[in-house]
């Protein structure tokens, strides 16, 4: 009988390779001249989102060193994209009522659409001063 398993697999095993990293330097530089999404700071980063998503099947980027697709990627200011990486990636987004996931692919869908980005960011920086204002 012929076995069909990997040499060095274990057994009942799924044997995946993880595909490359997609690569967008178009839009990361457009991401880069957009407000930080939390504050509205001008001066912003590109911060890629690292957790997995299962209703997307996105998977985690969990190797050191090892990014997310560009398109998973959101405009954050220093203090908050360092905020981002203290405290962990879910938490920060929690704790803004968030979903960066959603939000990377919004603005990847309008990559290269200024007024648009532009319109739906002062959004989420409107809408966080108003939950900040109701817990405070």
């Amino acid at each position: 009988m012929a076995d069909h398993h990997a040499k060095g697999a274990r057994k009942g095993a799924c044997l995946m390779q993880r595909r490359p990293r997609r690569l967008n330097p178009r839009h990361c530089r457009w991401i880069a001249e957009r407000h930080c999404l939390i504050c509205g700071q001008t001066d912003v980063q590109v911060a890629h989102i690292k957790f997995a998503d299962g209703r997307i099947l996105k998977p985690l980027s969990s190797n050191i060193g090892m990014k997310a697709d560009d398109r998973f990627t959101l405009p954050l200011c220093i203090v908050h994209h360092a905020a981002q990486h203290a405290v962990g990636e879910r938490k920060f987004w929690q704790s803004y009522h968030l979903d960066p996931v959603l939000i990377a692919l919004h603005l990847y869908s309008i990559s290269g659409d200024d007024e648009q980005a532009d319109h739906f960011i002062r959004t989420c920086n409107v809408t966080l001063m108003i939950i900040e204002d109701q817990a405070s």
